[in-house]
């Protein structure tokens, strides 16, 4: 909604100004003709008396003063229209920009959204321009002791903004409010004081982090989640790269993390050597699969690598033999139906065995015998 200068108030005033004028310059006229006319009134033979000079000085000087009154008058009232007019004017530009800055709508929402930024924005306006308004009015050192005054207020809050955020922990917003504080008081009695206890809240803040941190990543440790602790060090390092307990902190935790990871490896290989000595072959190659995943850059990989073929070969006899035992045995107890997908198994897993070569030819058989155990077991139930 854009606010014009209504004209009829505009034309009154600009008449009460002109007659305001016009009567000033009467009054002048009228002192003078006044003045003279005391003058004139005197008798020619006795000359002008010196209470006549007196009477037309006084009236002279009464339409003068008169006529100063009512141009001061018409001054102020000329003042005060224009001061009106430009606050109208300002108040239209900050309402065109505020309706600018309004996204595009439907005719009923943009209505609606208009009038409700509108009476948002209009009491602020209205309180910027009484202040204006206000300003104007004041003389130079009557603006200073009200900016003073201002600065002292501002001054006051943020003190007081600033020691809430000390009561409550919150020393970084209390750093971010003492620049502005130095600003309005550069001598304020406190300053000092905030900023020392900004200083040692954040130092304090900081401190209990670090630690807070180190009993993480002890707490990792503990449980021999090395890698986890690591990243908790570094990021702390990151964070404080000047801070001694965070190079400590990393320090201890690569160097425990190093004897972990070393000693695991020890045991590992350690593990598959005595499984390789007892013939397991399956539990060494299980054990070797398991060390490359993880240390695969070691040099126990190194050595595990050169005796994969060995384990693989002997994890393949290993587990043919032992499929070819539980056969014997399923056969030896006439349970024919589940020795045969145990018979497939190694003819077709394992085809180049002396086992599949002696199971081959008796596939067709064991699976006679199966369906007979089949119709036998179904006989029974019936």
């Amino acid at each position: 909604m854009t606010e014009h200068t209504n004209p009829s108030e505009a034309s009154t005033s600009g008449i009460i100004v002109t007659c305001l004028y016009v009567v000033a310059g009467l009054s002048v006229v009228a002192g003078v003709l006044v003045s003279i006319a005391w003058l004139l009134q005197s008798p020619r033979e006795e000359g002008v008396t010196l209470e006549a000079w007196a009477h037309s000085a006084e009236s002279l000087m009464f339409g003068v003063v008169a006529a100063c009154l009512l141009w001061s008058a018409a001054w102020i009232i000329r003042r005060r229209e224009e001061a009106t007019i430009s606050q109208r004017r300002m108040l239209r530009v900050l309402l065109n920009l505020h309706h600018h800055d309004e996204s595009p709508s439907p005719a009923a929402a943009e209505h609606s959204s208009r009038a409700a930024g509108e009476a948002d924005v209009m009491p602020r306006v209205l309180r910027q321009l009484t202040e204006l308004n206000a300003n104007v009015l004041l003389s130079d050192a009557e603006r200073q002791e009200k900016r003073r005054k201002m600065k002292a207020e501002l001054a006051e809050t943020l003190s007081n903004d600033i020691e809430s955020a000390l009561l409550d922990r919150r020393y970084d917003d209390a750093g971010d409010l003492l620049p502005r504080l130095k600003e309005v008081a550069p001598n304020h009695e406190r300053l000092v004081v905030f900023h020392s206890q900004v200083e040692t809240g954040q130092e304090e803040q900081v401190r209990e982090l670090i630690s807070g941190q180190v009993r993480r990543a002890s707490d990792l440790m503990s449980v021999s989640r090395y890698e986890e602790a690591v990243e908790v060090a570094e990021q702390l390092r990151r964070t404080y790269p000047r801070s001694r307990e965070a190079d400590e902190l990393l320090t201890r935790v690569q160097r425990e993390a190093a004897t972990y990871h070393t000693e695991r490896r020890s045991r590992l290989f350690a593990i598959i050597q005595e499984h390789s000595q007892a013939r397991q072959w399956k539990q060494a190659l299980a054990g070797a699969h398991k060390l490359l995943e993880t240390y695969a850059e070691s040099d126990e990989a190194e050595k595990v690598r050169a005796m994969m073929p060995t384990f693989v070969d002997n994890a393949r006899i290993q587990e043919v033999r032992e499929l070819r035992d539980r056969i014997v045995e399923l056969m030896e107890r006439h349970r024919y139906a589940e020795a045969l997908p145990l018979v497939r198994q190694v003819v077709e897993n394992f085809p180049e065995t002396a086992a599949a070569e002696e199971l081959r030819p008796q596939l067709l058989r064991l699976q006679e015998l199966a369906r007979s155990e089949k119709n036998h077991d179904e006989k029974d139930e019936t």
